[in-house]
């Protein structure tokens, strides 16, 4: 199943790249200090952080790869230069409000 979320596809747009998406992504920020717990744990000492994801925690990791197609490509760069041409309109405000 591939995690298609707007920040994924907002980011293969931009960078103009895949975006890999692994399947334990949406456990968030509490699985991911568990796992650096985990890593400090003497029987992992001297395997590099990713020796040590690559052996335990993504073993049977799926990973869902995101294409940024050149609509949503086209469309961010775009938009990015609409917001390039408009930041003189920003300092101007700021100046006047200032």
């Amino acid at each position: 199943m591939i995690r298609r979320s707007v920040s994924n596809s907002v980011l293969a747009a931009a960078l103009d790249v895949p975006v890999a998406v692994g399947s334990q992504a949406g456990e968030g920020s509490a699985w991911g200090i568990a796992l650096l717990a985990r890593y400090c744990d003497e029987r992992y000492r001297g395997l590099s952080l990713a020796d040590y994801l690559q052996r335990t925690a993504f073993v049977t990791a799926n990973e869902d790869v995101i294409e940024p197609s050149t609509s949503e490509t086209e469309a961010y760069n775009d938009f990015l230069a609409r917001y390039r041409a408009s930041i003189g309109i920003e300092m101007e405000s700021i100046r006047t409000l200032a």
